[in-house]
């Protein structure tokens, strides 16, 4: 019975460094700007599941986590992606915030120098790949959203595969 017990502790904690997080290299991080925000009508889907692919060649590579943006009628996935950070610049991760009154608020992902201006994004390296299918709220029920469309990086890693997901729902 030792035995036994000390053997699924092994396998669990075998189990629990397997599956661990892994740490990707990021960016440095600074605040968005309260200029940044743009009223949206109702909260962003949950966020998609994303494949990252490996790592680029190249010694200053960072991941950007994927993202929910506000396109006018409706929210948009912009995929995850390994990019080279602007010289002197930060990256400031998507947010939403309500204010005191519940009106719901969001400022997308950018790059901002020094001075909080905001640069251009460098092209990807690579880009994560998503499930196709339905995008599906916590209540179960289908949401209208799309992607948006990114640069296709120099040297995509077509390695990435995206297993098929039972009934084609994308559930986060």
């Amino acid at each position: 019975m030792r035995r036994f017990v000390l053997a699924v502790l092994a396998a669990e904690a075998a189990a629990l460094i397997a599956c661990g997080p892994k740490s990707l290299p990021t960016p440095e991080y600074t605040m968005q700007m309260t200029t940044a925000l743009s009223e949206v009508p109702y909260d962003p889907p949950p966020a998609r599941v994303e494949f990252i692919p490996a790592r680029p060649n190249h010694p200053d590579a960072v991941w950007i986590d994927g993202e929910w943006s506000w396109q006018g009628r409706r929210w948009a996935w912009k995929h995850g992606r390994w990019v080279v950070p602007p010289a002197n610049a930060k990256f400031a991760p998507w947010t939403t915030v309500r204010n005191a009154a519940g009106t719901l608020f969001m400022a997308s992902g950018t790059w901002r120098d020094h001075f909080g201006i905001e640069v251009n994004e460098p092209l990807p390296l690579a880009i994560s790949k998503t499930r196709p299918g339905a995008i599906i709220d916590p209540s179960g029920a289908q949401v209208q959203a799309s992607s948006i469309p990114t640069s296709t990086p120099p040297a995509l890693d077509a390695s990435v595969e995206v297993p098929p997901l039972d009934g084609g729902l994308d559930v986060p």
